[in-house]
């Protein structure tokens, strides 16, 4: 295992000299990605594997909490016109590692294109962004529990930030194809940029999923979606505030958009309806604070099930000098279905780290991470993506991880 890492950690930096070689060649070449990297291990209820700890249908506080992933991508000026008009073609590469996976070799996911697309920019008397390809398409994210909670990644197309005398409006059109027989589209308009109290944005879409293929069994349904979000600057920070609703195929996305699989089998009767908050701010020169609230409501009436769930998480940062700090993150979770007992889950992990400058990046950090959890939740701890098989003693109800994690974006 150690060996697939080496060889993994080889073939990212020899990427990296190679593009960065390149870019300093040739100014029409820009770079861009993000990775992280975890070496732990469980110290209690047993010796064993680093675990990360989530309940099913939920999405996870991150300090000391996750799985490696790597995504490396260039953005290469492709044509300049004369009267202003660029062309870009943008790759980026991306792969995952799952540190329980003792045995399965180095990648679990497989390197592969995250994003292949070609735009244009800057066409004349059009202030907007033509596009066509594999891309992460306008993903709203809350960091801390690492939720994207509108998110499209897919191929598609689309004209993006159309200048409306202030606001941006946007339209894409994008493949919710699963399998043969299971293909369709999602349109998703929206406006942005809304001005809105002072340092105010509001942003509202919606969205429909619908069949492209001939009638099956079971039926292929349509979906629809709203999503209204809200960004405030407020306490030297900002305020992300989002109300969402879907029905159908986008009644049953985590997401609330082609960011995870759209099942267009999905009853026309499933809904989902869910309220995020995440703020961060800071506290005087040297403390900085992250808090984040989810409230969601499910009814999967095509396998007659409903679910609440309730999330409240918070970190704290404490800037020993401009490149130490001290971490502290504690979240709580809360999930319930009919015939079935409150699951709960309680994360704490506090942390050392080294950085760049004041939280910038790169980071490396040593940190615990303690987990409890109650009776119901016992038998599901850890059936997450990317949370790998789970605690080492199911019937223990607490845990601890030790350990070391890098992480960069650039």
């Amino acid at each position: 295992m150690r060996r697939d890492r080496i060889v993994k950690a080889v073939v990212v930096l020899s990427w990296l000299f190679l593009v960065g070689a390149a870019r300093a060649s040739d100014d029409r070449l820009s770079m861009f990605g993000y990775f992280r990297v975890l070496e732990g291990t469980q110290v209690s209820p047993t010796k064993g594997n680093f675990t990360t700890y989530g309940l099913p249908g939920t999405s996870k506080l991150r300090l000391g909490n996750e799985t490696d992933w790597a995504e490396f991508g260039m953005d290469m000026l492709a044509f300049k016109g004369e009267d202003g008009t660029t062309g870009h073609a943008v790759v980026m590469l991306g792969w995952g590692y799952d540190v329980n996976a003792i045995g399965k070799g180095m990648d679990v996911d497989k390197p592969g294109f995250q994003q292949l697309y070609v735009d244009l920019r800057k066409l004349p008397g059009v202030d907007a962004t033509f596009w066509l390809g594999k891309k992460y398409y306008k993903r709203q994210y809350s960091p801390i529990n690492d939720l994207f909670y509108w998110s499209h990644q897919g191929f598609g197309a689309g004209v993006e930030d159309l200048n409306l005398s202030g606001a941006k409006l946007s339209y894409a059109v994008l493949s919710a194809t699963q399998s043969a027989k299971n293909t369709g589209l999602v349109h998703d308009l929206r406006v942005s940029e809304i001005p809105i109290l002072s340092g105010g944005q509001l942003t509202v879409g919606v969205e429909l999923a619908h069949p492209l293929a001939e009638t099956q069994t079971p039926s292929l349904e349509t979906g629809w979606a709203v999503n209204a979000q809200w960004i405030q600057e407020v306490l030297k920070g900002s305020n992300q505030l989002a109300l969402q609703y879907g029905a159908g195929p986008l009644g049953n996305s985590s997401q609330f958009g082609v960011g995870d699989p759209i099942n267009l089998q999905t009853s026309k009767d499933a809904r989902k309806a869910r309220l995020i908050d995440a703020l961060s701010f800071g506290v005087g020169p040297d403390v900085a604070l992250d808090l984040v609230a989810v409230l969601q409501h499910d009814e999967q009436n095509a396998v007659g099930a409903a679910r609440n769930w309730v999330q409240a998480g918070g970190r704290v940062t404490y800037f020993l000098s401009n490149h130490v700090s001290l971490l502290l993150e504690a979240g709580y979770d809360v999930t319930k279905a009919p015939g079935v007992d409150s699951r709960t889950l309680l994360k704490v992990t506090p942390a050392i780290e080294l950085s760049a400058w004041r939280g910038g990046t790169p980071h490396i950090r040593l940190f615990a991470t303690a987990a409890s959890w109650n009776d119901a939740s016992a038998s599901v701890i850890g059936q997450i993506a990317g949370s790998g098989v789970g605690v080492a003693d199911p019937l223990k109800r607490t845990a601890l991880n030790i350990g070391l994690q890098a992480e960069g974006g650039f």
